[in-house]
């Protein structure tokens, strides 16, 4: 009898946890984030191009109640993670100089949405600050996100930006050389964390 009153108790107090567990699984959040891992940049020089990439120090993506109209991103790229496809030799030392993007720890690159607006199907633009080298500007990037199965599985995030207007010159010491972005992003499960 003593048994009873143990194990009863204890069985009834497993399929309540177990219930409680597969409940909560269920629940979606409607404010979806996403985890950027790296980002990819090149410089045009007009003859060539400067391929390099960088790791994100903070970033968000997300939208409210499945909304892909109310798509927000920020991010904030630390400058002494850029590099360039020459594995941390000449050309990253040139990337990180404080004639560049100045990679000493304090600078960074950063980007917050303001607006959205819908260009097409599944196509966004995302209207916001970008902060580069002491110097805010408008900046606009447009965002596609790619579907598997019916379900979102990353967003493609692209724009470029004139060095110039950030009081930049490029690498080869021309003004007004455009860098181009391109964001993968992949798709985190709604009972992620994000970033």
């Amino acid at each position: 009898m003593q048994l009873r009153k143990i194990i009863i108790p204890t069985v009834l107090l497993l399929i309540i946890a177990g219930l409680s567990t597969t409940l909560a699984s269920r629940i979606v959040d409607t404010s979806k984030k996403v985890n950027l891992g790296i980002a990819n940049f090149a410089i045009s020089h007009g003859h060539c191009n400067l391929i390099f990439s960088a790791q994100y120090d903070q970033c968000e993506m997300g939208y409210a109640n499945d909304d892909l109209s109310t798509l927000k991103l920020e991010f904030s790229i630390n400058t002494t993670t850029l590099e360039a496809k020459d594995n941390g030799g000449e050309l990253t030392a040139g990337l990180q100089s404080t004639e560049q993007f100045n990679g000493d720890g304090k600078h960074y690159i950063k980007f917050n949405t303001e607006d959205v607006f819908i260009l097409g199907s599944n196509w966004y633009q995302l209207r916001g600050t970008m902060s580069l080298n002491g110097f805010d500007k408008t900046l606009r990037l447009r965002a596609t996100p790619i579907y598997q199965d019916g379900v979102i599985q990353q967003f493609v995030v692209d724009g470029s930006v004139n060095l110039s207007d950030f009081g930049l010159i490029s690498p080869s010491n021309e003004v007004g050389q455009i860098m181009f972005m391109n964001l993968v992003i992949p798709y985190n499960l709604p009972n992620n964390k994000g970033c």
